[in-house]
């Protein structure tokens, strides 16, 4: 189910006729610690899901996200991690940039580090991570 642009506004889910955006809905749940994980869960509140079983196993992952000591240690993970998304993004539209990019990344160790901690919150999360269907969007070509 995809909501339309008019009711995503009148249901005031991501902008607000306030000025402030922590009125909507997305502001409320919205405790994300990534740009990914910002952009998937917006995703996902505008693309709500009809599906049992995708559904059943999102629930499974809130519960068990709700181990504080669990949470805790995939925010820490998460927080080391590079934004993977965009430079995958940059990749398939082959910046001029992306060089100099990939060049400062690795000098800084950015990127080995980003990788490391993502094989990292791989294992954390393995109990429920591969049964869920995470579907990125695509970027346009």
């Amino acid at each position: 189910m995809v909501l339309d642009a008019v009711t995503l506004r009148n249901l005031e889910i991501f902008e607000s006729r306030g000025e402030k955006s922590k009125n909507t809905l997305f502001g409320l749940l919205d405790e994300t610690v990534t740009g990914m994980g910002s952009r998937l869960l917006r995703q996902w509140i505008s693309r709500p899901s009809l599906k049992r079983a995708e559904i059943q196993t999102r629930l499974a992952a809130v519960t068990e996200l709700s181990d504080p000591i669990l949470r805790e240690k995939l925010r820490y993970l998460l927080k080391q991690v590079s934004d993977l998304e965009r430079l995958i993004g940059r990749l398939n539209l082959g910046l001029r940039r992306l060089e100099t990019s990939l060049l400062s990344a690795v000098r800084s160790d950015r990127l080995r580090r980003s990788i490391r901690f993502w094989l990292m919150l791989s294992r954390c999360c393995s109990r429920f991570l591969p049964k869920m269907s995470l579907n990125f969007p695509r970027s346009a070509t």
